[in-house]
Order: structure tokens, then C-alpha cells, then sequence
């Protein structure tokens, strides 16, 4: 059943708002004062962002490379490292500094870069005033160590993340929190960042290369972290201020014709990035999962759902001083309380250096053997699915009445309850339905699947953990997991995970 706007909005008016607004606040409940929890009603309450900074942050400046997390081990083939997650503060806007949550210190978590078979091992260190966990996604790690919302670590505790790394892995993954319904505050207050896996075979090694994570942000006039509204946890929040590895629309030199390996991130929570760079060639060579079978040139947009990765080829003009605009052009979700964006949205300006032109880069034809898993051991149906709010649970607020909306095979997400079951070593085939009216983005734990069909139409071969399904829509998947353990499936806007749509995959041994 489909949920009417204005059926929705009247809901929406008369209900009691605080119960959301307190959710929202990182503070609450920790001795922390709660300004942003205070009552709100009414139209304005639901439809309005927070109120927005006096100034943005500079633009123009040169694009940052993110610091490494240092590796402590001296044994080859084996990566040891520390993450302290705590509270931080810094100097985004002009004024008073903005208070964030961070992985080591950073406004965006250090950039962890590892190797194809590594053993790795990661102590997880929360300095929080609440617990979280950490999920490494896209990642083939024992579910023990994933970052379950059962495993969390208590305010002032420590995890150690212990797992090796397949010989033949390679790509651009990330990792971020997953506590059950703290994760989309969590990750609005800045806990994100990026993992590279480098093989030895990679086709692109030795071009210039730029790691490009983009998120989002809202500030208050306090220039802090504005609070979630009821149209955030509806729609999935989106930032005014959109950033590209912490910075507003920094620039990227390169030199005349050179042809650059981009890794783009979208780690928003909800905001889709329909990329485009008018003036400069496109050509995307690897997803998810890594490198595909064969590249896919000519390229004038390529969209990017919350949480997934692509890597791109981009061969820029020869003309010293030409200056392009990495865009993120409109796309229509399916949005219930807050406008569609209707402009193309400036990221990045990419400038042609005066340096010596790049030497031309042959392209190869055939970039990775991707086997295809075979014939399923099992089949199953998985469907997204939206309906209207409980007004039974009016009394509870918000948040109460929104709780069962948001839904995967009829049910939300249950911490205790295995949805599915599996074993180790099975083929599963999965045909996942959107029976709503909304785009969501669905991700599986635990590695990478492989796409199969849109639709019923079969696709290129690839290695996938995130894809877009549009309203009505379906995909066909096909993966298998080499260990037993708990994995989680569900809609990749943070708001709606949190809210329920989600579930529980048990592979048994």
C-alpha cells in the first residue's frame, strides 16, 4: 500500500514532534544540553532544514589527500592499525569551530590502504558518549567483526576487527557505523571513511590517481551539526553544503590531456549523485567490487546511489587554462516531503595546468575475468516495501509512528530475528522487488554479489554490494559466502535502515 502525500502531510501537522527531535540529538540522555530537542509542530517544523550557516565554507582550494591510518606492523603482508573514535572539533565555517564525531581526529576517517591478502587487524577504540560500531562495507569479513548492531562497543570500550583479505580482491570499499538506529545521525556528524585494496595485477597502475568522497552536511547558525527533521527521516537526509573529501568545491589540477583514475565514494546518507564532468572524457572501468570484464567508455552521466563506489578513466583537454565542473546533475527519487533537485549541483573544478602534457594511455579491452558463480543451490524473493504510518502509535511520537513504514517482506527489522537462512559454500539467486513509490539502494554484507539482471534484462558482468532499485523495479543477484555467520540486507538511505528495512541473513556451516 502505497503512502498519499497528502494523506501524509495532515499526519505529519498534527503530530508530536519531539520524541524525533530528542532521537536526533547526539547529546541526549548524556548530561549534554538538548537545544535541538525542543518541541516543535507544524508544517514549518516538517518541511524546513534547520537554520543555515551565515557563510559556506571556502571554496577553490586544492583538493586534500586524505592521511593514511599508520601501519604499526612490521611483518610483510600484514597490516595492524588504530582507530580512536571520539569527539572532535573544527574550523569548517567561518566562526565558531563545529563540533564533529570522528575517526582519529580527521573530519573524514583516515584513508585505509591495504594490499590484496593482507591479514589485517584494527582496534577499534569509542571515546563517544554512546556506542557504535564500526561496518566495513563491501568488505568479505567474518560477520563477527562486521559491525553488527548486536556487537556494539559501549561508550569508553574497544573492539579489535581481525580478518585476511582474498588474494584476488581489489577496489575502493569504505567503512562507517552501523549501531541500529543510531547510524544516520552518526554518520551526519562525520563517521566515514575510505579503504583502498591494491592488486598487483591492476591494469591502472601508475596513472595519477584521486580518491573522491563525497558527503554532505547541514549546519545550524551555531554552525553545528543541524539536528535530523521528520522530511530527513521520511526522504533520507540531504545536506545543503556537499563536500568532496571534507572540503566545498575544492579544485583538482591536472595536466594537459592526461588521462586520471578517479575513485568516487558517495558516502551521503540519502543524497544520489548523478555525476557528470561536461569538457572531458568519461570512462568507468571498475564498481564495487573492483575492476569490471571490459571498460565502459563514452560516458556523459553516471549515477551513484548512497554508498556505493565507482572508478572512472578521465582524459582531460589539452588546452592550459581550460576549466571543467565535476556536477552532480538532477535526479528525480521519489522524494514525499522535500523538492526534487532541479539544478545541476557544483562538486569539484577540475583546472588545466600549465605542466608538461601527460603521454597518451592505452586503453586495454579486457580489464578483469569475471567468472560467473553458476547455477543456484537456492532461490529467493526479497521485497522493499512502504506503508502509512501507525497513527496507533501517535502517543509515542514521531519516530513511534514512522517506526513501521519503512519495510522488508512485510516485516522491520528485528535485532534478535533471522529472516533468512542460508548455508556456507550455496549459490543463492535473489530477485529483489521495490514495491514502493521511492528509489532505495540495497546493500548486502558480507562481500560482493554479482548482477545479474535489471528487470529481467541481464547485465554486464560485475561485482556489486550497493545498486539502485527505482520504484517497481527488481534486480537479480547471485552471490555465495565462504563463512558462516549473521549478515545484514537493507535499504542503504541511513534514515530508512534505521527506521526498520532491514533483515537478518543466518549462513549456517
Amino acid at each position: 500500500m502505497i503512502m498519499q502525500r497528502r494523506t501524509l502531510l495532515a499526519a505529519l501537522a498534527s503530530a508530536p514532534l519531539w520524541p524525533l527531535a530528542a532521537r536526533a540529538n547526539p547529546h541526549a540522555g548524556h548530561g549534554m544540553p538538548m537545544h535541538d530537542s525542543m518541541p516543535m509542530n507544524g508544517m514549518a517544523a516538517m518541511h524546513a532544514p534547520s537554520s543555515s550557516p551565515d557563510a559556506l565554507p571556502p571554496a577553490g582550494q586544492p583538493l586534500a589527500t586524505l592521511p593514511r591510518l599508520a601501519n604499526r606492523s612490521t611483518e610483510a603482508g600484514t597490516f595492524s592499525g588504530v582507530i580512536d573514535i571520539a569527539e572532535t572539533r573544527h574550523a569548517l565555517l567561518p566562526g565558531a569551530p563545529t563540533r564533529l564525531w570522528s575517526y582519529n581526529a580527521g573530519p573524514l576517517g583516515p584513508l585505509i590502504e591495504l594490499n590484496a591478502g593482507d591479514r589485517v587487524a584494527i582496534t577499534l577504540n569509542n571515546r563517544l558518549p554512546e556506542e557504535t560500531t564500526v561496518h566495513w562495507h563491501g568488505l568479505p569479513v567474518d560477520p563477527r567483526v562486521d559491525g553488527h548492531p548486536r556487537d556494539a562497543i559501549a561508550p569508553g570500550g574497544s573492539f579489535r576487527a581481525g580478518f585476511t583479505l582474498p588474494d584476488n580482491l581489489s577496489g575502493t570499499f569504505w567503512y562507517h557505523p552501523h549501531p541500529h538506529g543510531l547510524t544516520a545521525r552518526q554518520v551526519a556528524m562525520s563517521l566515514a571513511g575510505p579503504v583502498i585494496i591494491r592488486h598487483r595485477n591492476d591494469p591502472f597502475a601508475g596513472l595519477p590517481e584521486s580518491l573522491l568522497v563525497i558527503s554532505d552536511q547541514r549546519f545550524d547558525r551555531d554552525n553545528q551539526v543541524a539536528a535530523h527533521t521528520p522530511a530527513d527521516w521520511m526522504d533520507g537526509r540531504e545536506g545543503e553544503v556537499v563536500l568532496v573529501n571534507g572540503q566545498y568545491r575544492p579544485r583538482l589540477d591536472v595536466a594537459p590531456n592526461e588521462t586520471r583514475r578517479l575513485r568516487v565514494l558517495n558516502a551521503c546518507a540519502a543524497r544520489y549523485l548523478l555525476l557528470s564532468l561536461p569538457g572531458a572524457t568519461l570512462t568507468r572501468v571498475g564498481t564495487d567490487g573492483g575492476a569490471l570484464a571490459r571498460p565502459e567508455t563514452g560516458l556523459s552521466q553516471l549515477l551513484l546511489t548512497p554508498g556505493e563506489r565507482t572508478e572512472l578513466l578521465v582524459t582531460f583537454p589539452a588546452r592550459v587554462g581550460q576549466s571543467l565542473q565535476l556536477v552532480s546533475l538532477p535526479y528525480a527519487r521519489g522524494k514525499m516531503m522535500q523538492p526534487e533537485q532541479t539544478a545541476a549541483l557544483p562538486l569539484m573544478t577540475v583546472a588545466v595546468a600549465d605542466r608538461a602534457p601527460a603521454a597518451a594511455f592505452s586503453l586495454p579491452a579486457q580489464l578483469a575475468t569475471i567468472v560467473p558463480l553458476g547455477r543456484p543451490d537456492i532461490r529467493r524473493r526479497v521485497v522493499l516495501s512502504e506503508r502509512p504510518m501507525d497513527h496507533r502509535m501517535a502517543g509515542g511520537g514521531m519516530m513511534a509512528m514512522m517506526k513501521n513504514m519503512f519495510l522488508i517482506d512485510g516485516r522491520t527489522y528485528d535485532m534478535n530475528r533471522v529472516d533468512l537462512s542460508g548455508k556456507v559454500g550455496q549459490i543463492e539467486e535473489w530477485e529483489v522487488v521495490n514495491d514502493s513509490h521511492m528509489d532505495h539502494p540495497f546493500h548486502l554484507h558480507g562481500g560482493q554479489f554479482q548482477l545479474i539482471a535489471r528487470n529481467g534484462k541481464p547485465q554486464p558482468p560485475s561485482w556489486r554490494d550497493t545498486v539502485n532499485l527505482a520504484p517497481r523495479a527488481s534486480l537479480t543477484l547471485r552471490v555465495r559466502f565462504d563463512t558462516p555467520g549473521e549478515r545484514l540486507y537493507h535499504c542503504h538511505i541511513l534514515e530508512h535502515e534505521d527506521l526498520g528495512m532491514m533483515g537478518t541473513l543466518a549462513v549456517h556451516a
